[in-house]
């Protein structure tokens, strides 16, 4: 979602009453008014009132229009054979929600599988928080990658994840239920987490840049390229190159984002040229 896409924004909490912090939101927003008529220190609690009307099926005709959406704060999946983590549910899901997926053995007569349930956003289980796991035991032996086994996350209104694995074959069921905060992160370890994703983020956004600015220079020293090259073609990606590499001396502060940008300021001056060159 794009800032142009937020029709109002919408003070909570205490500490929005200070000034410079509704005018850093305003700013944000390109200038959009927020809004004050909610007072931003019962907006939680009317908020939870409100649920609970709902979800217990009390209220007035108005609160029974209310349509209410809980989100998940993190990605939720399970460990792949590599360590990869595979995502069921992504990080802002609405909640109640199901995905499932079809997996299957790595080992020849493999006669079990673990399932390691995360939380998190690095796309290796051990930049995440584990919630949970359990042993799906009797597959019937078979060569890997035959057996196929139904792997179900479910989470319920009230924020519980019911996480099954089935042997479809034979119908062997094993499942584990996650139930409130117990094992969830704290806000610390969110915070940690977070840095470490934006860690990650920023190293392989940085390694993207490099190999294509690399990839860039050695085109053009390519005789069946070099030789296509006008002269004007062949300075805008020289001085693309000699720009990229200066701000990647320069710049210690950046951020993914800014990697990500600068990437795209090469392809705009470096796929045109090469699309002529091989498009005709």
């Amino acid at each position: 979602m794009d800032k142009s896409n937020v029709d109002e924004v919408v003070l909570v909490g205490g500490s929005t009453r200070i000034p410079k912090v509704q005018q850093m939101l305003s700013d944000l927003f390109d200038g959009k008014e927020v809004c004050k008529t909610i007072n931003p220190d019962e907006a939680v609690a009317y908020g939870a009132a409100v649920l609970a009307a709902v979800l217990s099926g009390e209220g007035n005709e108005k609160v029974e229009k209310v349509v209410l959406m809980d989100v998940t704060p993190f990605s939720l999946g399970i460990r792949g054979v590599e360590g990869q983590m595979e995502v069921f549910i992504p990080k802002n899901t609405p909640i109640p929600t199901t995905s499932q997926e079809i997996f299957t053995t790595c080992g020849d007569n493999q006669a079990s599988v673990e399932i390691k349930v995360y939380e998190g956003e690095s796309r290796r289980v051990r930049g995440n928080n584990l919630l949970g796991k359990f042993e799906l035991k009797g597959i019937p032996p078979a060569p890997r990658g035959i057996p196929g086994i139904n792997v179900c996350v479910d989470i319920d209104a009230d924020g519980i994840m019911n996480v099954s694995a089935e042997d479809m074959a034979t119908g062997v069921k094993n499942e584990i239920t996650i139930t409130g905060y117990k094992g969830r992160l704290s806000q610390e370890e969110i915070r940690r987490m977070m840095r470490g994703v934006e860690k990650e983020g920023k190293a392989e956004a940085k390694n993207a840049l490099k190999k294509y600015a690399y990839n860039m220079k050695e085109a053009i020293r390519y005789e069946k390229i070099a030789a296509k090259l006008t002269p004007n073609d062949k300075k805008k990606i020289k001085d693309a190159l000699k720009s990229t590499e200066q701000w990647l001396s320069s710049d210690k502060l950046a951020k993914a984002d800014d990697f990500k940008h600068k990437m795209n300021e090469l392809e705009r001056v470096y796929n045109p040229i090469i699309t002529k060159i091989y498009g005709g």
